[in-house]
């Protein structure tokens, strides 16, 4: 019983609190989308969407760019069957307003 627990799920138990992170992903010239995924449906949406605002953020702002938000779309509960929280959100880098 206990080699059961330790190689099946200890191993699970690890996988399981990680969280999906998708990148920036090119999805029309000039457009780009990020996505945030919980690992578990017992978070709710929580930080995602600051999450993926932030890493837009910092890629618009490695060009000298702004964000401009085309859309964003979160999953609604139940949480189950690997339905879990997601934010995706659209954005495009537009040249940043002079202060």
């Amino acid at each position: 019983m206990k080699a059961t627990l330790v190689y099946v799920v200890f191993p699970m138990l690890l996988l399981a609190g990680c969280a999906s992170d998708s990148g920036i992903a090119p999805i029309a010239p000039g457009e780009y989308e990020v996505s945030r995924q919980a690992a578990t449906g017992f978070s709710g949406i929580g930080d995602l969407p600051e999450e993926a605002y932030r890493e837009a953020n910092s890629f618009c702002s490695k060009q000298g760019k702004a964000v401009q938000v085309i859309k964003t779309t979160q999953s609604h509960p139940p949480y189950i069957l690997g339905d879990y929280p997601r934010v995706d959100v659209q954005f495009s880098c537009v040249d940043a307003k002079p202060n």
